[in-house]
């Protein structure tokens, strides 16, 4: 499909007195899709939940970008929730927003570039022909990027807390958002909530914990869970994942263990499959070798983990470390995740790639 075509098809379901954004979709993905024939659009299933992009757009099946869509009736800058949207943009590497007609794009929080097809006007869809190669240019660089290798801990420190932001946030608003549903007297529940299947996990003793809290110390262990696990890989593991994560855990960690068999399982949470997929696809991005080779040399104190966590924690939320001040060095997931970056520089320069749990 062309620019012209795709414009002609949107205009004509306009005009005809079609205004929402879903009898859109179907045209947009065969857009981008002929526009990046070596690309696929698919709708994320957690697109009705809070703090979640409408599509991620894959290539070979690992995300290169994500995509929130809004009404074609408004300006772009005019729509969404600002905040969740402030959100996504820097937490995630390579984001598109559209209203069908206008295109924005963003990378790491910045915005690059923009570029429109068309314009509504009293009542009427009126094409900008002049600006059409515009468009397809930005579809083609939006789809075409490729994620920077992390070979250094400050590298890792920012981009883990940015998208351990985001998992707090989609854990938070889905633990309200099930919340909201169960007041309705009408709402008959098919499974446990989100809140419930966590706790269960028995990772949080307290029955009182606030959505906020139990989503700030899901994210945490999750995200540094995920480092942990990644470590253990080594530096000639061939890809990673929520379901390998659960895998390279030793058993004797049982509570993280535990937690990664809910991730990797079927079981998960509709709305946070795509997010643990993302962090798991941030940890694929490691030179691992040239990572611990930094990590080591870089750290200003004895320990590194606990240095790393320190850094982790000011990006991820300042009051929290300055709260917490020394005692994370006391925290069961840092001990683990002291063990697991010994074991883990011991196998790199002894050139082993096996482990024994």
């Amino acid at each position: 499909m062309t620019i012209r075509q795709y414009f002609a098809k949107i205009a004509g379901k306009y005009k005809s007195g079609i205004t929402s954004g879903q009898s859109f979709r179907e045209d947009l993905k065969i857009l981008i899709e002929d526009c990046a024939p070596d690309v696929s659009v698919i709708e994320n299933p957690a697109k009705s939940a809070c703090t979640s992009p409408d599509c991620i757009i894959t290539k070979r099946n690992v995300p290169v970008g994500y995509l929130v869509i809004f009404h074609i009736d408004k300006p772009l800058d005019s729509q969404g929730d600002q905040k969740a949207l402030d959100l996504l943009k820097r937490s995630l590497s390579n984001l598109m927003l559209t209203n069908h007609l206008e295109f924005h794009l963003y990378r790491d929080g910045i915005f690059v570039s923009s570029a429109s097809i068309a314009e509504v006007k009293n009542g009427e869809v009126i094409s900008r022909p002049g600006d059409h190669p515009s468009v397809e240019i930005l579809i083609k660089g939006f789809s075409s990027y490729h994620r920077v290798a992390i070979n250094a801990a400050f590298m890792l420190s920012r981009a883990l807390a940015r998208e351990a932001q985001l998992l707090a946030s989609v854990i938070e608003r889905s633990i309200i958002q099930d919340e909201k549903k169960r007041k309705n007297q009408h709402y008959k529940p098919f499974k446990l909530t989100l809140k419930e299947q966590l706790t269960d996990i028995s990772i949080v003793l307290k029955n009182d914990i606030s959505a906020k809290e139990l989503a700030d110390i899901y994210a945490q262990t999750i995200s540094f869970g995920m480092f942990a696990a990644r470590l253990y890989g080594g530096s000639a593991l061939a890809e990673f994942s929520r379901q390998n994560a659960y895998e390279l855990i030793p058993s004797s960690y049982s509570f993280l263990k535990k937690l990664f068999q809910y991730l990797a399982g079927e079981d998960l949470d509709d709305r946070l499959i795509w997010i643990i997929n993302e962090l798991s696809y941030l940890f694929r991005t490691m030179d691992l070798a040239a990572f611990m080779g930094n990590f080591s040399e870089s750290a200003r104190q004895s320990n590194p983990v606990i240095h790393f966590y320190k850094d982790f924690l000011d990006e991820y939320n300042p009051t929290l470390l300055k709260e917490r001040g020394e005692i994370i060095a006391d925290e069961p997931l840092v001990r683990f995740m002291i063990q697991a970056v010994s074991d883990c520089r011991s196998s790199i320069q002894s050139g082993s790639t096996d482990h024994d749990f």
